[in-house]
């Protein structure tokens, strides 16, 4: 598992990703989402998604207020697979700033968004996006 935190100083917000979970990583991913004030129905979502060990998946999930998100994948069955779900929940992070920060998202303020963070996350995800490297370092 890789686990993360960025900071976007542009828009002071924080993120803690976590690309590439086993439900091994359940309970502190379950302590960062209740920390940044995950609740209710929302929280009992992420848990059964974070306990399931569903290949391919992932959540995201944003306190406005405090300017954080927490962004999940779980394993993936490919470097393919493993590529869409990192870029799916990037965009969803980058949707949750844009909607907070009132950017429109056909923007190019939005297309830099998405740019600037998908370069933070690269040099931490790198090594799964590359199948030859996923199997070296069992990843799958």
């Amino acid at each position: 598992m890789i686990r993360a935190r960025f900071y976007i100083e542009r828009y002071d917000w924080v993120v803690d990703a976590y690309v590439s979970v086993t439900h091994y990583a359940t309970e502190e991913i379950l302590a960062n989402l209740r920390l940044i004030g995950c609740r209710g129905v929302t929280y009992g979502k992420a848990r059964r998604k974070l306990m399931s060990g569903e290949l391919n998946g992932g959540l995201t999930y944003t306190n406005h207020r405090a300017r954080r998100s927490v962004m999940v994948t779980s394993l993936a069955e490919s470097a393919a697979e493993q590529f869409n779900t990192i870029t799916h929940e990037i965009a969803h992070v980058c949707a949750h700033i844009a909607s907070s920060e009132k950017i429109n998202q056909v923007s190019e303020e939005f297309a830099y968004l998405v740019g600037d963070f998908s370069m933070m996350l690269f040099p931490k995800v790198k090594r799964l996006l590359c199948e030859c490297c996923r199997k070296r370092n069992a990843y799958l």
